[in-house]
């Protein structure tokens, strides 16, 4: 981002922000991966919001708690996550966090890659079934892509992605 003429700044949220904090206001803070790692979630959002300047925003990016392959599996009591993880973010949470640090949520989503044919995420997923290579967590099932395909919508895809803003 540096080399497109941005001027960017990259810190550790658990460290000294003093500096990061003598830089702003901000246009946009990238909180991207981080908050499911937080001890306390809500923290990052306190800190961002002072930081953006009016009508700044704060893009947050997290594991989809709906993810179809994340919901199937937990009914299953199969999990890959990542110990690390020690919250999962949902838009009526992040819309609360948000109003308690003054922002507002304005947008959230997905993302994932392409839904693949019905029939070829069969193949791939039943093949590694029965060649006994474990299924991972990245590997879509006939069952998600059938319901991905069906139903679309804005909370299917893997990454939840939010965007929040500053009071004018």
């Amino acid at each position: 981002m540096r080399q497109a003429g941005y001027d960017v700044i990259q810190a550790d949220i658990t460290g000294d922000l003093s500096l990061v904090a003598k830089r702003g206001p901000f246009d946009v803070i990238v909180a991207g991966e981080i908050i499911e790692h937080v001890r306390a979630p809500q923290s990052v959002l306190d800190f961002a919001a002072p930081l953006l300047a009016p009508g700044g925003q704060l893009l947050i990016t997290t594991p989809n708690p709906y993810a179809a392959w994340r919901v199937r599996n937990g009914q299953c009591g199969r999990t890959w996550e990542n110990a690390d993880h020690v919250v999962y973010c949902f838009p009526a949470g992040i819309a609360e966090m948000a109003d308690r640090a003054g922002l507002r949520l304005v947008q959230y989503g997905t993302i994932y890659r392409k839904v693949p044919w019905i029939g070829r995420a069969a193949r791939h997923w039943l093949g590694a079934k029965l060649r006994g290579v474990p299924i991972y967590a990245g590997m879509i099932s006939p069952l998600d892509a059938f319901i991905r395909r069906a139903r679309g919508g804005p909370m299917l895809g893997e990454t939840a992605v939010y965007l929040l803003e500053a009071q004018e």
